[in-house]
């Protein structure tokens, strides 16, 4: 079938998108420089969300196909309401991301996708996505059977090796490799694209047609390459800072022009370096983040596993600052708002009070801010105070199997991850003062 580019457009824009996000285990916290949101316990059995997860299976290959999903997703809609009377005694299964996350992970029957003769080699793979023929190489582990997450390295090759020899000649430790797969992007020509748009498209459809064939844990998934690799992983991390658990740069001069706060949950590692890298580090011990974004100039494949180590990925920070560099970021986390052309003094500050279920946002150069809800983040079930720019509201959020199946379409929502509300604010360029009942300012 051949899809229209608006479609592909969105695929690539999203990247986790439809079947690519399915993957992950229970969401669990990352390391970062502010704590993250209360995270639920899982509240069912994978066996109990079995007959929901089919349903939602079918929902999703009824997307990807392009066929009309409307009777799919009655389905889905008739198997919660039976998982929430049933098993839940009238509960919401919405109100569970840990379960939402795992019904999305079980939704793809990974065991049965285990692809045939490749485990225990690197396999070059070739797909196409649209108009765009996509190479990638994979390493796959020699036990690997698609029943648990695994962690996925996505490793950007330097100049002059193809993605085969940059997996083969980099990453030679195979106790660590019988625990990961690895995949590398074969990337654009010119290295001087690929932290441009034909670089990110290389790499996010690697990480599509990766996620949607092995069984990927949504929230161990790392980006970074070698030299000029390492620059690209770095700018795709800070591009998409919620996507990865980490990202690092293996003899590559990584960091120009990118800002460290960005980065405040997504841990960053830099062997080898120059003037550029050492630039962005000052500029994040600046920011504070002197633990987060670490230069090491002798680091190599023993240090970056043990970098890797357990590291998780960032699910619901309690504190998330965006500053666009060029295009990106224009979301992170559980925030988004529209891409601006001018990001000069451009600033986003969100904040979330877990004790009083509150969220402060705080703008400059933005009016508009999208947030989205889920009870990891605040307590759904009770009023939630948002206070823009100084202007106080409060609103309760019904959870929504809508926007639940919006956000896995458009890669907001993986299984690692879910979100079933949003709402948009506004922003005022002058906070307004509050007043008491005589009108006067307090």
């Amino acid at each position: 079938m051949r899809m229209q580019r608006s479609t592909i457009a969105l695929l690539i824009g999203s990247a986790l998108c439809g079947a690519t996000s399915l993957a992950g285990g229970a969401a669990s916290a990352a390391p970062s420089a502010a704590p993250m949101a209360q995270e639920t316990e899982r509240l069912l059995k994978d066996r109990d969300l079995g007959p929901l997860a089919k349903k939602l299976g079918a929902w999703f290959a009824d997307a990807e196909a392009g066929e009309d999903t409307l009777e799919s997703e009655q389905d889905f809609r008739e198997a919660l309401i039976k998982v929430n009377d049933k098993r839940l005694r009238g509960g919401d299964l919405l109100a569970s991301p840990a379960d939402l996350g795992m019904t999305v992970f079980l939704a793809n029957n990974y065991a049965k996708k285990a692809p045939k003769r490749v485990n225990g080699k690197v396999t070059l793979q070739s797909e196409k996505f649209g108009d765009f023929d996509v190479e990638y190489a994979v390493w796959s582990p020699t036990k690997y059977k698609g029943k648990e997450p695994v962690t996925l390295i996505l490793s950007i090759p330097e100049e002059g090796k193809n993605p085969q020899e940059h997996i083969q000649q980099s990453w030679i430790d195979n106790g660590f490799k019988e625990k990961v797969v690895i995949a590398s992007p074969k990337m654009p020509g010119d290295s001087k694209s690929w932290t441009e748009s034909e670089g990110r498209r290389a790499i996010l459809l690697t990480l599509r047609f990766v996620t949607k064939t092995w069984a990927v844990d949504a929230d161990r998934v790392f980006i970074g390459g070698r030299g000029r690799g390492g620059e690209a992983a770095l700018a795709m991390a800070h591009s998409s800072p919620d996507r990865f658990a980490g990202a690092f740069a293996w003899a590559s001069d990584a960091g120009e022009g990118l800002e460290p706060e960005n980065l405040r949950h997504t841990p960053v590692l830099i062997s080898g370096g120059g003037g550029r890298a050492s630039a962005f580090v000052d500029r994040a011990k600046a920011a504070g983040l002197e633990e987060v974004i670490v230069l090491d100039p002798d680091a190599a494949e023993a240090e970056f596993i043990a970098w890797i180590g357990d590291k998780t990925r960032a699910n619901y920070p309690t504190k998330i600052t965006v500053v666009p560099q060029g295009k990106y970021p224009y979301r992170s986390h559980w925030i988004q708002f529209a891409p601006v052309s001018d990001t000069e003094g451009v600033r986003v500050e969100a904040e979330v009070d877990r004790e009083t279920n509150t969220i402060t946002l705080t703008s400059s150069g933005i009016r508009e801010v999208s947030v989205f809800f889920c009870d990891d983040l605040v307590d759904m079930s009770k009023p939630v105070t948002v206070i823009a720019n100084g202007v106080t509201s409060k609103n309760t959020f019904p959870r929504s199997v809508n926007t639940f199946l919006k956000f896995l379409a458009q890669g907001k929502n993986d299984a690692g991850r879910t979100f079933v509300a949003t709402k948009q604010f506004h922003l005022p360029a002058v906070a307004r003062a509050e007043s008491d009942d005589s009108g006067a300012p307090k």
